[in-house]
């Protein structure tokens, strides 16, 4: 309920994660992490990718930036 004056308050919602090789159960995941707010996605940096996985990304950081 909006009281009068003021504006509507929204959830935010916020993920990160490295989506390379973006496929089905990212999106999934991302739909329903938007159903609780508008949402907000930190991607990892090709750097963060190798760090983690111990490989480069198989995507770019601009090819996945771009796809997300």
């Amino acid at each position: 309920m909006e009281r009068e004056g003021m504006a509507e308050v929204r959830k935010k919602a916020f993920v990160s994660g490295c989506f390379d090789m973006l496929h089905s159960g990212h999106v999934e995941f991302l739909q329903r992490a938007a159903e609780y707010g508008d949402l907000y996605v930190a991607l990892g940096s090709d750097q963060t990718v190798f760090g983690l996985k111990g490989r480069p990304p198989v995507n770019s950081e601009e090819e996945r930036r771009f796809m997300m």
